[in-house]
């Protein structure tokens, strides 16, 4: 069954580029598409790649920008001819951090071309899965035009999946005064159309790269593929061989009780620098529970007390059945569940081991262990940006930028309002 990846704005551009070396890293695909000669088992290549002429491989992929900057780099890269030409869209100018602006009036301008290119791939598909979008929603694109593209999607698509990574805005490290306004709308616009939203942010994942890859000062370039580390191994029961076995749809079936409370929080486990040797055998009990550590989470959510709705763990490498039940009867014990939800755990299970980026600073391990777990803690990180949200909206400060691209003030009260009832929803389980 073949996803669909779209990536979109520089957030999904940029880290479509670490994940992409990442998967032909892991299949035996060389950058410009053709597929090593040591490669054996091909089963799950077509999922995620589609051959072209002369047995080469390419990205069931759209990137698209509304500025052509970050495109560019992707045409010029080392990768330049793993993709293809009309899969990489851009403009010619940005959305200034503005989700009007990425939604109305410049989006409006790639919305064409954006269509006609998804469209082409999911013809080349024979048994389409679903697609799966990452797009930050700070910034205008990845917020206003990312919108549109659900919208489509859900319009042309609607029996297909809708996974999507999103980077929301860190609290300690923003880089626009805008950025509540562009997530409280894209968050309101694509509420009711999109099926599973995986949040994460720069700052809890700078905080790993500092403490478990001893990284002092970080570079997006490191965050990114310590994330593409964390999606490859989600997708990894797809690409290959799965014990348990684990499909796209899963996630949404698994991890989602409520049609709205589709936000669910990313760990990884282990996470090690190659300095640091591993001379013995990674205790699969142990790097179980570390997912379940604040630290190793990929969102910064400060509530301890919240209560998990479902779970998803996806193990990878030299693991038994056995130990996984090991590892799970011990967090039974510790880890807490809503009252209506007795079970908990969906497991998946590949046999593939994780494979590094030669030279990275990410260390090589035998094992892993990746979590994508629905918690209602999630309230906090929605109300920490409806305080942000509220206090600028009240004044009306910075809505002229939005109203001169065409949107209505109206849709600052309903999106707000839609968070606040968000927030309730959360409130509502974590009640037991």
């Amino acid at each position: 069954k073949e996803v669909i990846s779209l990536h979109v704005g520089q957030f999904g551009v940029q880290f479509g580029n670490a994940l992409w070396e990442l998967y032909c890293l892991e299949h035996g695909i060389l950058p410009n598409g053709e597929l090593q000669d040591s490669v054996i088992d091909q089963a799950g290549i077509s999922g995620f790649y589609e051959e072209g002429i002369n047995r080469r491989f390419s990205p069931r992929a759209v990137y698209c920008d509304l500025e052509p900057s970050v495109i560019d780099q992707v045409r010029a890269g080392e990768y330049k001819d793993l993709h293809r030409e009309e899969r990489l869209i851009s403009g010619s100018e940005d959305a200034a951090s503005n989700y009007a602006r990425g939604r109305y009036t410049t989006g409006n301008q790639l919305f064409h071309d954006t269509a006609e290119a998804i469209r082409k791939q999911a013809e080349q598909c024979e048994q389409m899965s679903g697609f799966f979008s990452f797009h930050g929603l700070g910034g205008g694109t990845g917020s206003g035009f990312n919108s549109l593209i659900n919208e489509l999607i859900s319009d042309e698509y609607c029996k297909k999946g809708m996974t999507e990574l999103a980077l929301f805005p860190s609290a300690q490290m923003s880089t626009s005064i805008v950025e509540p306004y562009n997530t409280v709308l894209a968050t309101h616009a694509t509420m009711d159309i999109t099926n599973c939203v995986i949040l994460v942010d720069n700052e809890a994942m700078n905080n790993l790269a500092q403490k478990q890859l001893n990284l002092e000062k970080a570079k997006y370039s490191n965050l990114n593929r310590l994330l593409s580390q964390a999606i490859s191994a989600t997708t990894s029961s797809i690409r290959f061989d799965s014990h348990l076995h684990s499909d796209f749809m899963d996630f949404h079936t698994n991890l989602v009780p409520f049609p709205r409370l589709h936000f669910p929080v990313l760990s990884l486990s282990p996470i090690n620098s190659p300095e640091v040797l591993i001379t013995d055998p990674l205790n699969t009990v142990d790097i179980t529970t570390k997912c379940f550590d604040k630290n190793h989470r990929m969102a910064t959510c400060t509530n301890e007390n919240g209560l998990y709705m479902a779970c998803c763990l996806m193990f990878r490498g030299d693991i038994t059945t056995k130990e996984i039940h090991d590892a799970l009867a011990n967090l039974k014990k510790e880890v807490k569940f809503v009252d209506w939800s007795p079970t908990g755990f969906k497991i998946g299970l590949t046999y593939e081991p994780p494979i590094t980026i030669p030279g990275s600073e990410i260390g090589k391990t035998s094992r892993s262990v990746c979590m994508l777990c629905n918690n209602s803690a999630m309230q906090t990180v929605w109300r920490n940006l409806y305080r942000k949200y509220h206090m600028m909206s009240t004044k009306g400060a910075f809505y002229h930028w939005y109203l001169s691209e065409g949107m209505d003030e109206i849709e600052f009260v309903e999106a707000g309002e839609d968070i606040r009832t968000l927030i309730s929803d959360y409130n509502e389980v974590s009640l037991n």
